[in-house]
Parts: C-alpha cells; structure tokens; sequence
C-alpha cells in the first residue's frame, strides 16, 4: 500500500470515529443540539462536493456547480434535521446523507428541465 492509500485509511477511520462520537452525543442528549448539528454539516461538506461533482458532465447551461452544491447542503441539512437516532445504523450515516444529498440535487435538476420524462423520452427517440 502506497502513503497515500494508508492517509486515506486513516482519515476514514477518524471520520467514522468523529460520526460515531456524535451519534453517541445526539442518543444520549435525545436530539441534536444547534452545535452538533453544526458540528454535522461541517464534517459533511465535502460529501456535498462530492456528490455534487458527479453531476458535472450534463447540460450546465441549466445550472452552475454552485447552485448544486447549495442544494446538495440543504439536502444535507434537511437530512441531519429528519433523521433518527434510534432507526440510523452507525456505518450508514454518511450513506444516508449521501442519498438525501443526491435527492435534493435530483429536485432541483428536475425542477429547472421544462419537460416530463415521457417528453425526454420521445425527444431521445427522435435523435436516434
């Protein structure tokens, strides 16, 4: 395994520990607390950018990577404000963030095409 390989292992390890900590901190308190959940969307902004940066390759003149990244962090937000403690596994954290995330991106995409799937469909067939 090269350096940069076990940097890798061990800031996932860390982050998972941190994730665990404040997992531990919201049970035992029975909600989050406004500096936890600051605490949340801070360690989590890069998983907006990474998901966010997934969606470079469609039509930007749409949107810009900035409005999904803004997006991407309400979708983080309203993920840490809607989740529950007792029904989140401690490894599946992140990953529901990570969908909620996408799903706020997928909205705002949705919401700025002027037509329907069945629409885009057709429109595809005709290119063929």
């Amino acid at each position: 395994m090269n350096s940069q390989g076990a940097l890798d292992l061990v800031r996932e390890k860390r982050e998972k520990n941190e994730n665990l900590s404040l997992l531990e901190e919201i049970r035992e308190a029975g909600e989050i607390n406004p500096i936890i959940r600051e605490n949340l969307i801070k360690t989590h902004l890069d998983l907006v950018n990474f998901v966010s940066q997934k969606y470079r390759g469609l039509n930007s003149s749409l949107f810009n990577q900035e409005d999904l990244k803004s997006y991407g962090t309400i979708g983080l937000i309203g993920a840490i404000d809607r989740f529950e403690i007792n029904k989140i596994k401690n490894s599946s954290l992140k990953s529901f963030f990570a969908l909620r995330i996408r799903g706020a991106i997928s909205d705002y995409l949705r919401k700025q095409d002027n037509l329907s799937r069945s629409s885009r469909k057709r429109l595809k067939e005709l290119q063929k």
